[in-house]
């Protein structure tokens, strides 16, 4: 007689690839610990990529603004050196004597809230005018803002203009742009 191994007499373990009841009992779900890590990995997966897209929206936003004063600022700049004959000359002495180019900025729209201002020879800066400096002038720093003072001393050549746009955004300087106009 032959000898029966362990598979009794079924033979081999018929549907024994199922799982059993007993494999099951007990076991109903996730533990309270597994849900609240998995909660905590989420939360912090979603904080970084709000944060990510936080800091791209910002960058995005200033990157707008600059480009929209750098295009200000030449658009300015070109119409300003275009010009020949539309500017005054302003100043009561002759050392106080500059271009005035404010009248191009009524010809170029200018978004809102941003602001265009221009050095002037006191070294400070006027909102919404043009200014031609001489380039025979001499800066000369001032100790309450550190910026230039200009003083004329014996003209050179009164056909060269310094012209300084710059542009704000909510009192906030964006960009500056200098450049010289040639009057000949």
């Amino acid at each position: 007689m032959k000898k029966q191994g362990k598979e009794g007499k079924r033979g081999p373990s018929q549907g024994s690839n199922r799982p059993t009841k007993r494999f099951w009992r007990g076991q109903h779900g996730f533990t309270l610990v597994e849900v609240l890590v998995a909660v905590f990995m989420l939360a912090v997966v979603g904080t970084i990529g709000l944060l990510a897209l936080a800091a791209a929206t910002q960058s995005r936003v200033q990157s707008d603004m600059r480009t929209t004063a750098v295009s200000l600022a030449n658009s300015i700049m070109e119409t300003v050196k275009g010009n020949a004959t539309e500017y005054q000359i302003v100043g009561d002495t002759d050392a106080d004597k500059m271009a005035e180019y404010s009248s191009v900025l009524t010809s170029i729209s200018i978004p809102d809230g941003y602001q265009i201002y221009s050095d002037n020879k006191t070294g400070g800066a006027e909102a919404g005018k043009i200014y031609g400096l001489p380039w025979n002038i001499k800066p000369t720093p001032t100790s309450s803002y550190n910026k230039p003072v200009y003083n004329q001393t014996n003209p050179t050549d009164p056909g060269i203009q310094k012209v300084t746009v710059i542009v704000q955004y909510n009192n906030e300087e964006i960009f500056r742009l200098a450049d010289f106009k040639v009057d000949r």
